[in-house]
């Protein structure tokens, strides 16, 4: 029981007031009250619960809901649940995330363009966060791409460590045999070394942004078939990453790659006047384009905050350098604007 009023912001070991009870789950009809002493305090302990939140929260803390999304195209498998109603889901995030749903005023000029953001889950088990969203993946046998948006995908913090290791020298040795030394192997190389380099073996170095995959669904395939996410997040250069955008808008029906065009020239044309943008550094965030092979649904929305955070006065569009905090947002969002146009 601790546990679960935890999960509730609660005070105490097995008692909640009707006010916070009805400030969490919003109705009591669904409950089958025991006890309400004197002071308006109901004794969980002596209750039976029938409430789907609370449920919910007890099986998020035994991590025994699977959503039938969780493997989507760009990785967060088992980090997803179901939603609290049906057309959302819950996703586990950490706190930066959680900020920036909450920072995105409902007017700003860029928030039609993000995946919308309900309400947060406290912090479950050992810390654990949840944020319900809108499931962005409700269409029948949708077609998927996710890109990664900016010219890095490390925070500045990151970039601060000179701690030495060689997990990392193996990991980079095992992508690219030949990129170390053996003594630079054997001693270890520090974060910033491997996440400039696994930057520079995609096309964020040149195109600041990358496929992170993609699902297709031609006519005579029964489901959604996935592109192979290790080649994808190795594609370099333009014209392998303008094919690979091709391919994924080949099986989309007739108006879909103008439809996806026009959102995201709405969010270029929304981010200069956007509150959030000029106030936020976005890092490792991404652009989920999702479209429907019968032709009834095509959206790109931003998604993935874990590494967004308060910055001010950042363009969007200079070069890092160390201390400027820049991410090259906006260089990204243009160039997959251009070669989609050209794919």
């Amino acid at each position: 029981m601790a546990n679960l009023l935890s999960l509730l912001d609660v005070d105490g070991d097995s008692k909640i007031s009707q006010a916070e009870w009805l400030r969490e789950f919003g109705t009591m009809e669904e409950f089958q009250k025991a006890d309400i002493d004197n002071d308006g305090v109901i004794d969980l302990s002596e209750w039976t619960i029938y409430s789907p939140k609370f449920e919910l929260l007890h099986n998020l803390s035994n991590d025994s809901i699977e959503h039938e999304n969780a493997a989507q195209v760009g990785g967060h498998a088992g980090g997803f649940r179901p939603g609290l109603v049906p057309g959302r889901i819950l996703k586990k995030t950490n706190e930066l995330e959680v900020t920036a749903f909450k920072e995105m005023a409902c007017d700003d000029p860029a928030a039609p363009y993000c995946v919308k953001f309900f309400s947060s889950l406290g912090e479950p088990i050992d810390g654990e966060q949840w944020v319900e969203m809108e499931n962005l993946l409700q269409a029948k046998n949708a077609c998927v791409m996710d890109c990664k948006i900016g010219g890095r995908t490390f925070l500045e913090s990151e970039a601060k460590n000179a701690k030495l290791r060689t997990d990392l020298a193996t990991k980079m040795v095992k992508h690219t045999p030949g990129s170390l030394t053996a003594d630079e192997a054997k001693k270890g190389i520090t974060k910033l070394t491997y996440m400039r380099f696994r930057d520079a073996a995609s096309s964020i170095k040149e195109l600041k942004f990358r496929i992170e995959g993609y699902t297709t669904k031609a006519k005579d395939q029964k489901a959604p078939v996935s592109a192979d996410k290790v080649e994808c997040q190795k594609l370099q250069h333009e014209a392998d990453v303008g094919q690979a955008l091709n391919t994924y808008f080949s099986t989309a029906p007739n108006g879909t790659k103008w439809r996806v065009l026009r959102q995201l020239k709405g969010l270029e044309a929304a981010i200069p006047r956007s509150d959030f943008f000029k106030s936020h550094e976005l890092i490792g965030s991404s652009l989920l384009f999702v479209y429907d092979p019968d032709g009834t649904y095509a959206s790109v929305k931003m998604i993935d905050f874990g590494k967004t955070s308060k910055r001010q006065g950042l363009t969007h569009t200079a070069a890092w350098q160390s201390g400027n905090h820049e991410d090259e947002y906006v260089v990204g969002l243009r160039n997959i604007i251009r070669l989609i146009e050209h794919s």
